[in-house]
């Protein structure tokens, strides 16, 4: 029992002596006593047993949650095709018989460069790096020295084998902190500006998905990265995902799903515990308790799907950096 149900117990016993006050028998007295103490103490218990069934209830969104996770990003087959030096090679792969595929690896990368897909020919700029994706340029080094986290450059990835007018499909996440997207030159997808200075671009976290039917059996995947909000990470800080438009399509409905589910039950969670504190004031575990749920709703918001661009939208990206470091 902690020293606010102590405290609440003591204000019955003072409120049933002021109530009974005009009882002459003893014995009445200390029956009311009793029975007080009895009400009391089964309201704490009824009130105990709601928060161990919401806690209970936080606990099964948790893993309803991870289930929806791993549906959506299930286990890759380890055999599966790879970027490697900047070639993702689709010969062994079936579009649609397998999963969707992730596109971590070995990208190209350009730092301090906008290129373009008919910039990169076969005797066309060498890579500064082969970058290990997703990651942030800090941890990357050039010439034995690590990059800065504001910057900008362009990530390449050339897929070869590719089956002629079979429908694919890219899930686009965020990148730090804006992005361009092309595909042989056609710009597909977007977030914010990018730009060579501060000044020049605009940031903007926005997962996209796009479609893309190829009429070649090879197409080079360029993407352009600019940074100057997040000191401490830029670049393809979360992986590319192919597959058809069904699989992709699938995928994100999945993340939009878990987002909302965990977002509206933890939100109400706040609101019960906020509402329980303003009834009764010195229990002040319901505050901290409702307090970490509006700060896990807050985070729920600024990752999967981005729920604060559609639900918020009047937040900004300041808003949306500022509570990613809270």
């Amino acid at each position: 029992m902690t020293y606010g149900h102590v405290l609440c117990a003591v204000k019955q016993e003072k409120m049933l002596e002021f109530l009974c006050g005009g009882i002459n028998k003893k014995g009445d007295y200390q029956w009311i006593k009793s029975f007080g103490r009895i009400v009391g103490g089964d309201v704490v218990k009824e009130q105990m047993k709601k928060k161990w069934l919401l806690v209970l209830l936080f606990c099964i969104l948790i893993a309803v949650s991870a289930v929806i996770y791993i549906a959506a990003f299930p286990q890759e087959d380890p055999d599966w095709p790879h970027p490697v030096n900047g070639v993702l090679n689709l010969q062994n792969w079936e579009v649609g018989k397998g999963g969707v595929l992730s596109l971590n690896g070995g990208w190209g990368f350009y730092w301090k460069h906008f290129l373009k897909p008919k910039e990169l020919t076969a005797t066309g700029p060498l890579p500064d790096i082969i970058a290990d994706t997703p990651s942030v340029w800090n941890s990357y080094k050039i010439n034995g020295e690590k990059l800065p986290g504001f910057g900008y450059g362009t990530y390449v990835l050339k897929i070869v084998n590719v089956k002629k007018g079979v429908p694919l499909a890219l899930r686009v996440p965020t990148f730090s902190a804006s992005y361009e997207l092309y595909i042989d030159d056609v710009l597909v997808s977007s977030g914010g500006r990018v730009g060579r200075s501060r000044e020049e671009y605009r940031p903007e976290y926005k997962p996209q998905v796009v479609e893309y039917t190829p009429d070649k059996t090879d197409f080079i995947v360029v993407v352009h990265v600019s940074n100057f909000a997040n000191v401490y990470a830029g670049g393809m800080w979360h992986a590319v995902q192919l597959g058809t438009p069904e699989q992709i399509r699938h995928m994100d409905s999945l993340i939009l799903y878990r987002d909302l589910i965990l977002f509206g039950a933890i939100s109400l969670m706040a609101l019960y515990y906020i509402s329980f504190f303003l009834l009764r004031q010195e229990d002040r575990s319901s505050l901290y308790f409702a307090l970490i749920c509006v700060m896990i709703a807050g985070r729920i918001l600024i990752y999967g799907n981005f729920l604060i661009e559609s639900l918020f939208p009047f937040v900004g990206f300041r808003g949306i950096f500022a509570i990613d470091y809270i």
